[in-house]
């Protein structure tokens, strides 16, 4: 009796296990949606690195200058809260390099009786903001210009890039249209867990706007995105963004493109005092004309 239950308890342990081994076999030859989505937004993002220049040339840019002049809105300090916004005007210049950790970056706005002029200047572990107008200056806490992607992201070469680097929450969106221009939309999950969407332009698989959605406090669900309406070619088969648009609910700012000249960090930060603090002379850095 004890060797034929013996005998029965083996064979069906061999039977679950086989029954386990034939499952396993069925689900790792079988994709799932998860897999299928990645891929073929996988796909969609490779070509759109390729697009660009490809991965290498894309990694290739360590430093840049951009300098963008536009409209701002008043939001909420408008005279009344219905449309239209009270418009003024913003200008900025913003430096980085990547690899020594400087940034500069330099952003005027004038609107509704406020007119704010900011410098920021971060070398390494040292960082500044200066108010040009009260001629203060505020040291950073821990400053970093990891600090500054939301700036650095209206770059799409960093966009890309980032999007490499978290490549595994790549997932297939759909299909959309930007002014009468299909699209293929992707999403990835940023290093600060917002879920972006993608856009590329169908036809020449250039990234052409990301996008993310939040709860605006007046408007409700709302999207806020950085538009890429034109490219042009330059150099070692770089493709390089032309003007850009920020866009949030109830405003539509025009930005410019990518700057060839050095900025003036010296000059700007000896209007402070007369003199520059620590880090400002370090933080004149030439970049040279790069593909974005």
């Amino acid at each position: 009796m004890s060797h034929k239950l013996s005998t029965i308890t083996n064979t069906f342990f061999w039977t679950v296990a086989l029954v386990l081994v034939t499952t396993a076999t069925s689900v790792s030859a079988q994709q799932t949606a998860s897999q299928r989505s990645y891929q073929q937004a996988r796909r969609v993002l490779d070509d759109g690195v390729q697009a660009m220049g490809g991965l290498e040339a894309l990694r290739s840019v360590k430093d840049f200058t951009l300098k963008e002049k536009g409209k701002v809105y008043a939001r909420y300090q408008s005279p009344t809260p219905q449309l239209p916004y009270t418009v003024g005007t913003s200008e900025e210049t913003l430096t980085v390099d990547n690899d020594r950790g400087l940034l500069f970056d330099d952003a005027k706005a004038a609107n509704g009786g406020f007119n704010n002029w900011v410098t920021t200047i971060i070398n390494g572990s040292e960082g500044h903001t200066l108010d040009m107008w009260s001629r203060t200056d505020t040291p950073i806490v821990n400053p970093s210009i990891n600090n500054f992607r939301g700036l650095i992201r209206r770059m799409p070469v960093f966009v890309l890039l980032e999007a490499l680097d978290r490549a595994a929450t790549l997932r297939y969106v759909g299909e959309d249209s930007l002014g009468g221009k299909k699209q293929k939309v992707i999403s990835v999950i940023r290093p600060d867990n917002q879920l972006l969407s993608l856009f590329f332009d169908a036809k020449s698989n250039l990234l052409s706007r990301y996008e993310y959605l939040y709860a605006d406090p007046m408007a409700g669900d709302s999207v806020i995105a950085q538009s890429y309406p034109a490219y042009r070619a330059v150099g070692d088969g770089f493709a390089k963004r032309g003007r850009g648009r920020t866009e949030r609910p109830g405003t539509n700012r025009r930005t410019g493109s990518p700057a060839r000249d050095r900025p003036r960090a010296k000059q700007a930060s000896e209007r402070w005092c007369g003199r520059p603090p620590t880090c400002a002379g370090q933080a004149q850095v030439q970049p040279r004309p790069v593909p974005c």
